[in-house]
């Protein structure tokens, strides 16, 4: 299956988070991630690592160039994401009725 780019950098930010969940494989990763996410987009889906959320800029920056969003992200071509399978039905981890 063809990954489709990302077209925008919230886009990006919430499949990192992903990856994030899912568990890295390197600190280049890490480094490629905290690039691009702010200190809240850490928050939202790390809890165990308060010194890589504290190295992070409060403010996640606006000015991206996308083809640089999407070099970020295919340092996490090897991850598995969940965002792509077993989230259930309409990405509700399958808690609907």
């Amino acid at each position: 299956m063809e990954k489709k780019e990302i077209t925008s950098v919230k886009d990006a930010v919430h499949k990192l988070q992903l990856y994030l969940l899912e568990g890295i494989q390197d600190e280049n990763q890490l480094c490629a991630a905290g690039s691009l996410m702010s200190r809240w987009d850490c928050v939202d889906v790390v809890t165990g690592s308060r010194a890589f959320a504290g190295s992070l800029q409060e403010e996640r920056c606006s000015m991206f160039n996308i083809a640089e969003v999407n070099g970020i992200l295919k340092k996490f071509e090897n991850v598995s994401s969940t965002s792509e399978k077993d989230l259930g039905k309409n990405g509700d981890l399958g808690f609907s009725n």
